[in-house]
């Protein structure tokens, strides 16, 4: 099984905070012969991290490349603004090649809400009328679709250096397919082991860092779960709109929140930007089958 090169790229979204700024990067793979558009656009933007690996294990862990889930796009069993974004589904499909889309602008946000690959479902989502339905299915079969993929791909190890934050996330998730969690409960603590990964890899003292884990714990203890799970080829009924601007103010203020833990100089550690300057992490016109308005918090509100 040769190798090929996969190269991982970033370009500024579509979608404009109110500023009329980009609410991020979009980002993408290719390789000589194949291309993960990762729900949008596939062309020009800036070089990332690349590595090599069979495009038979890039198919394996980052394919279909477009489907739906319950109506919502979803690429590599990632459902889009429920597991993740485009930059999780391409490290899903970077899996192997011990790449990552470490440095797209909001590129931290995301990983501290859903994880590096994806696997976890955040809590705001349970307090937005039908998507609380969504990330129920979703937290069902997300972990169970990314242990198969990983263990079913390939043997081969992948090109992490062991003592980078990459290496340590891929053995922190090593660990987990190893032992899948079983409860929500446990599933939020190895979360968390991340989340402590990237903070400390930002110097963040760990009084500050156990704050921040205690924040995530309180938001969880607020999750009331649907009693009825429905399945991913049954489509729900929400508002589009509304519900881009109830993940946009839940998730914007749990940021504010966790800046008030850390402070303008930490958080800077950690995000690259000061806690005043507007951002998103969701790109409004994919959650919606129909798209919506772009809604967002203002970090100031």
């Amino acid at each position: 099984m040769s190798n090929v090169v996969f190269k991982a790229f970033a370009s500024p979204t579509s979608a404009k905070l109110p500023n009329g700024k980009p609410i991020g990067d979009h980002t993408y793979v290719k390789t000589p012969t194949k291309t993960w558009p990762c729900l949008g656009g596939s062309s020009g933007g800036r070089a990332l991290g690349s590595g090599s690996a069979s495009l038979a294990q890039g198919t394996c862990t980052g394919d279909p490349i477009r489907t739906t889930f319950m109506g919502i796009p979803s690429a590599a069993g990632v459902v889009y603004g429920v597991n993740g974004v485009c930059h999780q589904i391409a490290n899903r499909v970077l899996y192997y090649s011990g790449a990552t889309v470490k440095g797209a602008k909001g590129y931290v946000e995301t990983q501290l809400t859903y994880g590096t690959y994806g696997i976890t479902v955040p809590w705001f989502l349970y307090f937005i009328p039908g998507l609380d339905a969504v990330a129920t299915a979703v937290e069902i079969s997300v972990l169970v679709d990314w242990n198969k993929r990983v263990n079913t791909c390939s043997s081969a190890a992948r090109a992490f250096a062991a003592s980078s934050l990459e290496g340590k996330i891929a053995d922190l998730h090593e660990s987990i397919s190893a032992n899948p969690p079983q409860t929500r409960e446990d599933k939020i603590e190895h979360h968390l082991k991340e989340v402590e990964l990237l903070l400390d890899d930002a110097g963040i003292e760990q009084g500050k860092v156990e704050q921040v884990k205690n924040l995530f714990r309180d938001k969880e203890t607020q999750v009331t779960k649907p009693t009825t799970a429905l399945s991913a080829d049954q489509k729900v009924t929400y508002d589009a709109v509304q519900a881009a601007h109830q993940m946009s103010e839940l998730s914007m203020g749990f940021f504010r929140d966790m800046a008030g833990i850390l402070g303008d100089a930490d958080f800077k550690k950690v995000f690259g930007r000061t806690p005043d300057e507007e951002f998103n992490i969701i790109d409004p016109s994919l959650l919606g089958p129909k798209g919506c308005a772009p809604f967002f918090m203002r970090p100031s509100s």
